[in-house]
């Protein structure tokens, strides 16, 4: 387990990460969050790259300074060292020297990824690079796998083939992955687990089912000649805002109209009806719940996260 307490990280005067406590166990992360949310310098203080001001970081009951836990571990930055003109079988020898990297299936995935083995990697693209760098973190034989937006610019082919191998060689064993990324649609039908944060601080964590409860979409119409007609709080309405539904005590998380149809994300309170509540208080002339998908449910998490930060 790698067990995170009261973690806090500042970079000049800015926090990066703030009292941030977590424990990841074995399976296969989603570590989410916007750009700049601390994802990548939690990364880095988990692999020691970074020193943390405040709090621990313990790997497998090692402190991560220590041996003990640098060899249980394998972390993937967004922007991966690699020798001046190396190809991918020099590469995988400059790996070998610090960890146990087994070649045959390293050699067997960049096969069927289609990348030239004796090509300067300077060479490649972008995606072509992740995908390299990809195929040799999961040839890496380590217990914790840490990686940082490598799925950006791959295509999905190849990003298709790399999902199967990560299910493969982690979703049935004692090891755990974790992939941070602000493209939830990328690790949808891929994460057991996710974790969100947002702006260095833990929002929540959980997964699908812990999730799925959380959160009601509705599509409603109204009759818009009979607006004068809906007081809320002794105030009368003669248009259809986020306003409207507030002042009824709900928590609006996305409000949108298209054409004449309101679009509105609500975020579900304890023994709450949300739906029965705007039937009986606004008089819609349609209001249907919309099922939410686990990708969409993780994306409004994330949003609510921001509007919380932005009212602080």
């Amino acid at each position: 387990m790698i067990k995170i307490k009261n973690l806090t990280k500042r970079l000049g005067k800015t926090y990066s990460l703030s009292d941030l406590n977590l424990n990841i166990e074995r399976g296969i992360y989603g570590l989410v969050g916007h750009n700049g949310a601390g994802k990548s310098t939690l990364f880095r203080l988990i692999s020691n790259v970074y020193l943390q001001d405040e709090g621990t970081i313990s790997i497998d009951g090692f402190n991560n300074d220590t041996k003990g836990a640098k060899a249980t571990l394998f972390f993937l930055p967004d922007d991966p060292y690699y020798p001046n003109y190396a190809n991918l079988q020099q590469i995988s020898k400059f790996y070998e020297c610090f960890y146990d990297v087994d070649k045959a299936y390293f050699d067997n995935l960049i096969k069927q990824l289609n990348l030239p083995l004796n090509k300067s990697i300077s060479t490649f693209s972008k995606g072509m690079k992740r995908q390299a760098f990809l195929a040799l973190a999961l040839s890496i034989n380590v217990k914790y796998l840490l990686l940082d937006e490598a799925f950006d610019g791959i295509d999905p082919m190849a990003l298709d083939l790399i999902k199967q191998e990560i299910i493969k060689r982690y979703a049935d064993s004692d090891k755990s992955v974790i992939i941070a990324s602000h493209n939830i649609e990328s690790l949808e039908k891929l994460c057991d687990k996710f974790i969100i944060i947002s702006n260095g601080r833990m929002v929540v964590e959980g997964d699908e089912t812990s999730f799925s409860h959380v959160f009601n979409k509705y599509q409603i119409v109204f009759n818009l000649t009979n607006m004068n007609l809906i007081d809320v709080k002794n105030v009368r309405y003669s248009s259809i805002d986020e306003s409207l539904f507030t002042d009824l005590g709900l928590e609006v998380i996305s409000f949108n109209k298209v054409g004449s149809i309101y679009e509105i994300v609500i975020k579900v309170q304890d023994k709450e009806d949300p739906k029965k509540m705007i039937i009986d208080k606004l008089d819609p002339l349609l209001i249907d719940e919309i099922p939410l998908s686990y990708a969409e449910i993780i994306t409004l998490e994330m949003l609510r996260a921001k509007k919380e930060d932005e009212r602080k």
